[in-house]
This record gives structure tokens, sequence and C-alpha cells, in this order.
């Protein structure tokens, strides 16, 4: 009598499922760490230029209210230029 289990020797991954073996390959999981953090759940291109456009738009905003909201602001527009220009040039959107 056979046994219908799969044997160790198989290869057989308990916890893995489709939803895991697609994430595994993401072309996110080669990106630097900077570079992820900065487009954190941000899932396409245009999106990430529209946060960076919001930004923009905020650092003038908060140019007259004084200098340190525009200076985190001026480092968020910084920060998504830099990451979506290293997409760009090195890797693909997911």
């Amino acid at each position: 009598m056979t046994s219908s289990l799969p044997s160790r020797s198989e290869g057989l991954n308990p916890f893995s499922s489709p939803q895991t073996e697609s994430r595994i390959s993401s072309p996110r999981d080669d990106w630097p760490l900077w570079v992820r953090i900065g487009l954190w759940k941000i899932p396409t291109r245009r999106t990430a230029w529209g946060y960076l456009a919001a930004s923009l738009l905020l650092l003038f905003g908060t140019a007259a209210i004084g200098f340190w909201p525009g200076l985190i602001f001026l480092l968020a527009v910084y920060w998504y230029w830099e990451a979506i220009g290293w997409v760009d040039e090195n890797s693909r959107w997911s």
C-alpha cells in the first residue's frame, strides 16, 4: 500500500503558497533598503510621481510657515526623485 503523502525528498514546502511564491520573485526584493523604504506601498511609477508632486506642492505651501516643515518636504521630494530614478535605471516597476 503506497502513501498519498509526499516524501521529504520531494522538496514540498508546507508554508509556501502561490501568494508567497509570487512575492518571493518580486523585483522589489533586489532594491536597496533606502529605495524600498522611500517607495513603500507605492505600486506604480505614476503613483510615485504623484507623491513627489504632492510633496513639492506642500514644500511651497509650508515655506510661508517656516523653515523646518519645508525642510521635511524638501527631503521627501529629494528622496522620491532619487528612488524613482534608481528604479528606472536599475530595476523595473512591479
